[in-house]
């Protein structure tokens, strides 16, 4: 079923323990109560300068300190996150000798608490980048919270994704052990996050769910490949009406729930080939996730839809794209023009750089080098090389 050592194989023999949910409107106050039951004593918090200024945050911040409970605060710039960052956070994680992480904002700052209490958990980690690849992180006393701004998946992810510094490589933690041991949706702060944030991680959460959904590894998995087509409906048949009414809470929830989907659906499956790309092209172009992400998507499901042709027909029976008794190749290209539907509505949020057919060629060896971790169907490095340029080019 999978190759020895790579990701599938790591998680084919992990179990990954029960995640504490809270969801609803000041579902993030609840999570403090929750904390003080798992014996927090001293709170590190990692959020942006604004967050700060939440009535919630504050709140929180109260709650905690009448239960007894010491609290500091780590301001994290915008932006992708970087080696040098964690580390940073570590450093005052370790200084104050806290023993749990409150991560409030979006994948970024997530991932970069998920790092913190994995340095803390791993005492034989001298550095960082000892904890790069599959199960390097061990388990540990220190906790870590993470209440989600957006609609994206690290919630409920087993990664962590950073630049890795000096090389600026864009590299991944995957690990059962960074799983947040309470994930916290909190609509009083998801509305907060703007209409452009939001919309870019839900397409991101959803590109990784569909890429999840016909992966090979899901036929071994049917429960988390069901995972990821609830987390496909979700956002699929909520996102456009979010867009044009960015104040319903109740529809910023619904994505935001979609994203959390997702984010289970990927623990046993692993990313698919337009998420390792994406990698690759954010260590050259920097921040290109989103509508760019679905763009990249489109093109590969295809290029590749023979490959995948039964997995794409029942996902496009499920979302209702088609009727039942559609044979697959209709159903198939039904879905794959309703991606390109998505990408015309979200067209203002895709920058994708022109690609020469060396750049892409580089990029597609990297990818298909990589695609050995998760078990992924052998794909054709210029095959790949023009998908890349038709979507970055067009």
């Amino acid at each position: 079923m999978s190759k020895r050592g790579s990701y599938v194989e790591y998680a084919s023999k992990t179990e990954f323990e029960r995640e504490n949910v809270l969801s609803g409107s000041g579902s993030a106050l609840s999570a403090c109560d929750e904390l003080q039951r798992l014996g927090t004593r001293r709170v590190l918090f990692i959020c942006s300068k604004n967050v700060k200024k939440y009535k919630i945050y504050e709140e929180m911040n109260e709650k905690l300190t009448k239960m007894g409970i010491r609290i500091f605060s780590f301001e994290k710039e915008p932006g992708l996150l970087k080696q040098s960052v964690i580390e940073m956070a570590f450093g005052m994680f370790r200084e104050y000798n806290c023993d749990t992480v409150i991560t409030v904002g979006s994948t970024s700052d997530i991932d970069c608490g998920k790092m913190v209490v994995a340095m803390a958990n791993t005492h034989s980690a001298k550095t960082i980048s000892d904890l790069i690849g599959d199960g390097h992180v061990k388990d540990g006393k220190n906790k870590l919270c993470c209440i989600a701004t957006d609609a994206g998946a690290s919630c409920a992810t087993p990664f962590s994704e950073f630049i890795s510094e000096p090389n600026g490589k864009w590299v991944m933690c995957r690990s059962s052990k960074i799983v947040p041991d309470i994930a916290v949706i909190d609509t009083e702060l998801s509305m907060r996050t703007e209409t452009e944030a939001a919309v870019d991680s839900a397409l991101t959460a959803f590109c990784e769910a569909v890429e999840a959904y016909v992966s090979p590894v899901s036929e071994y998995y049917p429960l988390y490949r069901a995972d990821a087509a609830v987390a496909c409906g979700i956002i699929y048949n909520n996102l456009t009406n979010m867009r044009k009414n960015p104040e319903d809470s109740f529809l910023r929830y619904k994505t935001a729930v979609g994203g959390f989907y997702a984010g289970l659906s990927v623990r046993k499956i692993g990313i698919g080939y337009t998420h390792i790309a994406v990698h690759r092209l954010i260590e050259r172009y920097g921040d290109v996730h989103g509508a760019t992400y679905l763009k990249l998507l489109r093109h590969l499901l295809d290029a590749e839809k023979e490959v995948c042709l039964s997995a794409l027909a029942e996902l496009a029976r499920y979302l209702k794209i088609c009727t039942q008794n559609a044979d697959d190749m209709r159903a198939a290209q039904n879905l794959i023009d309703s991606l390109d539907y998505i990408c015309s509505k979200n067209s203002e949020y895709i920058k994708l750089p022109d690609l020469t057919e060396k750049e892409a060629l580089s990029i597609a060896d990297e990818v298909r080098r990589e695609a050995a971790d998760f078990d992924l169907y052998k794909l054709d490095s210029k095959a790949f090389a023009n998908m890349l340029m038709a979507a970055c080019n067009s």
